[in-house]
């Protein structure tokens, strides 16, 4: 690749980072809504339950953060977009399609979302 500013490095690398944080505030932010009883071994367990989910967010959403990002940019490069262009459009979509895909996570498995 050719000697490019180091601002759309600095661009490509917030889609993971982007995508990272959405999984994993996906599998972590139901603990916040649920009532905290420190009597309880629920709550520990509870929390273990939604750790593990914002680790496999957090990986998942890093992947898919960056395999949507690099895709887009790609395929505008290829269309002959400049590179300001392809980065802002890709950081556009890349940040749209994350949120489509929490939204059909939370409503495909609702205990992510406790009442």
């Amino acid at each position: 690749m050719k000697h490019e500013n180091y601002f759309w490095w600095a661009v490509r690398i917030s889609w993971p980072l982007l995508g990272g944080v959405s999984g994993a505030w996906l599998g972590f932010g139901g603990y916040l809504r649920l009532p905290q009883n420190a009597d309880s071994f629920a709550t520990v367990f509870a929390l273990g339950y939604f750790s593990m989910f914002a680790w496999v967010g957090l990986f998942s959403g890093m992947v898919s953060g960056a395999l949507i990002g690099g895709l887009v940019e790609r395929l505008l490069r290829r269309f002959g977009v400049g590179i300001a262009g392809a980065v802002i459009m890709a950081t556009l979509v890349n940040a749209f399609v994350l949120w489509q895909i929490v939204g059909l996570a939370q409503a495909k498995y609702p205990g992510l979302r406790p009442p």
